[in-house]
């Protein structure tokens, strides 16, 4: 009996890859192999050894039939644009003028740390915060980032970056440094119960000058001022420490990763924004496994996969 060959043309996708990296529910009946995907409201069902596809009341036709074999559900390449697309466009309308800034750190002649294998901080989170922005862009948010290439940025670039008026989200994405080669996981970020020194220097008007021209308001009321950043401080707490336990929790999951916990520090990039804003370090570089696992590619679009999960779902629980 001749052995059974794979269809011609463009490749097939793992049907739950598909709905693991987008955050769709997936279910398959075994008796009568339909297919049912959800995410919210918005329902498609297919049925295998068929090319057609209904979303909600929409019927759609791919360019071949879903298929099975030994357990696996294959879908054409066609699936992602035609069926995967169009549900995120129906339940992303929300996500309009949410606009999301991604910080890769380092960066130019400041490499971050170094792992024992030569991997460089800043190449890794530069290949995690692009792989981001696309799988956010894709859920229909308003992305942009600190830096695209291997440039140097300082930190009050980064923060001035953060303040400006259009950005509702700023995530710093980084890898860690131990002393210790057994020290490894996930550790998120938010900023911590700053001293009273420190409080009077985040709050001070005058650090956030060049963002307060973009507002329409009295330029010289200086109690104004300080009420509005106040204020801002306060919403942008409280979401950044629920951001980061939720993140914490929910990418350590989707990776099959230990974590370290959701934690608290006085970093300048969470100091000194004044939106929800959480910095994230994807592993530890002096760490042997971890660092091999942030050189491989499919590892770093897992890490920016479930980022991208997490953040989605937060803002539609929470905005």
């Amino acid at each position: 009996m001749p052995a059974p060959t794979e269809p011609v043309g463009e490749p097939e996708i793992v049907l739950r890859d598909l709905c693991v990296r987008y955050g769709i529910s997936c279910i398959v009946d075994s008796n009568s192999q339909v297919i049912t995907i959800q995410r919210d409201h918005i329902q498609a069902r297919a049925m295998v050894g068929s090319n057609v596809v209904v979303v909600n009341k929409d019927k759609l036709l791919l360019s071949s039939p879903v298929r099975l074999s030994r357990g696996v559900v294959y879908v054409p390449a066609d699936f992602k644009i035609k069926v995967i697309s169009p549900i995120f466009k129906k339940t992303s309308l929300e996500m309009k003028g949410y606009k999301i800034l991604i910080d890769a750190g380092h960066g130019g002649h400041d490499p971050g740390g170094i792992g024992g294998l030569g991997t460089k901080e800043k190449d890794v989170v530069l290949d995690i915060a692009k792989r981001l922005k696309r799988n956010l862009k894709e859920r229909g948010f308003s992305v942009a980032m600190t830096r695209e290439t291997d440039k140097f940025l300082t930190l009050e670039e980064r923060a001035s970056l953060a303040n400006q008026k259009d950005v509702s989200l700023f995530l710093s994405i980084h890898a860690n440094i131990a002393d210790s080669s057994r020290v490894k996981g996930l550790e998120v970020y938010s900023l911590r119960t700053l001293d009273p020194k420190e409080l009077k220097e985040a709050i001070d008007p005058d650090k956030y000058r060049q963002s307060f021209s973009t507002y329409q308001m009295k330029r010289n009321d200086l109690t104004l001022r300080k009420t509005l950043i106040d204020m801002m401080r306060g919403y942008k707490d409280l979401h950044s420490d629920r951001l980061a336990r939720q993140l914490t929790h929910e990418v350590s999951i989707a990776l099959d990763i230990s974590h370290r916990g959701d934690k608290q520090a006085g970093f300048y990039v969470l100091k000194y924004t004044l939106v929800p804003s959480v910095l994230i370090e994807v592993g530890f570089l002096s760490n042997r496994a971890e660092e091999k696992n942030l050189q491989s590619a499919g590892y770093r679009q897992k890490m920016a996969d479930g980022i991208a999960e997490s953040v989605s779902r937060y803002i539609r629980m929470y905005f």
